[in-house]
């Protein structure tokens, strides 16, 4: 074979994958709902966060925290229940004068790209009373 014959068939056998950016963007996402409430009414300060992921069945899902201004980091793992992807756990206030936040991560699978469900913040101010809150930290939103 002349080198020209060669260097074509070397080229023409090269495959082109897609980016694996690309074949993530082209997954939807899992359906996430996700909803914090305070246990045993107002004031109690025990808080609760639960939800479900109807295309992730009993299956592991990560929680991640946030405490005042540093990045999310893993803090736990709960599993989804098998007939309703339900899941619940129980999230925590931090010290006096800190915000505390927590979500969701539900891992990519073959039909689904990784999910992250919104914010829930839980503000402790100096008097340790203690509100929860979604989205942005700011006065309680309901």
């Amino acid at each position: 074979m002349t080198p020209r014959l060669l260097a074509l068939v070397l080229a023409a056998s090269v495959v082109t994958l897609p980016a694996p950016a690309a074949v993530a963007a082209d997954k939807p996402r899992h359906e996430l709902t996700v909803q914090a409430k305070e246990i045993g009414g107002d004031d109690t300060n025990r808080f609760k966060m639960f939800g479900s992921v109807s295309t992730y069945l009993g299956q592991e899902l990560r929680v991640q925290r946030k405490v005042n201004k540093a990045p999310f980091r893993a803090w736990s793992t709960d599993t989804t229940s098998a007939d309703k992807g339900k899941f619940s756990f129980r999230i925590y206030g931090g010290k006096r004068g800190s915000t505390v936040c927590y979500r969701v991560v539900v891992p990519s699978t073959k039909d689904h790209r990784t999910t992250k469900g919104e914010r829930w913040c839980i503000r402790t101010d100096a008097a340790r009373t203690t509100s929860y809150q979604r989205g942005f930290v700011a006065e309680l939103l309901g």
